[in-house]
């Protein structure tokens, strides 16, 4: 009988020893993200965005704040159509951009679960447009252009695994032939974003 008590004594010690393993992890914090969001580009008459991120990071001893490793690739497109005053052309344009990008983000808790974030990275995106006009043949062009951009937000942590957040960004390319913005008349080189998505903690 105790050898029956002995044995039952360690296995649910090693049961306990188990369980618990998880629960230090978490405390201890988790060490990379997988995000995902989409929402609008407002350049020109305005359009679809979405973004995938990877992550990797973690936080020092006694500050508060995290630091990660933010790799992304986002999809983005728009019409637009330029004043009369700004092009004699009458035609409109809808364009795509492809961005290409690795840079820091940095998450501050706020209050509870929710906590804000900023991040700037680096990269570079392939540009295409096409131009219409009645009467003409569509002009169509693309470009490889340098980009930074730069966001922020809010997330609030629903879960250990998952948090729902919101970001406004703003994304720079170089100056050069943006689609055939041009030709179009439009001249926004500077990209405004507003997303929501789901960022996923392992």
């Amino acid at each position: 009988m105790r050898h029956a008590l002995a044995l039952l004594s360690v296995v649910l010690f090693a049961i306990g020893s188990l369980t618990a393993a998880p629960a230090s992890a978490k405390r201890a914090g988790s060490h990379f993200l997988a995000e995902l969001d989409g929402g609008a580009l407002l350049t020109g008459n305005g359009g679809p965005a979405l973004r995938v991120a990877l992550g990797a990071g973690g936080k020092f001893k006694h500050f508060p704040a995290r630091f990660y490793l933010l790799g992304q690739f986002a999809a983005s497109s728009y019409t637009a159509t330029a004043p009369p005053e700004l092009s004699r052309w009458s035609g409109s344009e809808e364009g795509q951009f492809g961005d290409l990008a690795l840079g820091p983000r940095m998450y501050l808790p706020i209050v509870g679960r929710l906590r804000l974030f900023v991040e700037g990275l680096i990269g570079a995106t392939l540009a295409s447009g096409s131009y219409f006009e009645q009467g003409l043949a569509p002009l169509r062009a693309y470009e490889w252009l340098a980009l930074a951009q730069v966001s922020a937000g809010l997330q609030w942590r629903v879960l250990y695994e998952l948090s729902l957040g919101i970001r406004a960004g703003f994304a720079f390319n170089q100056t050069g032939l943006t689609g055939v913005a041009r030709v179009a008349g439009v001249r926004d080189l500077t990209r405004p974003t507003l997303a929501a998505g789901l960022t996923w903690h392992f």
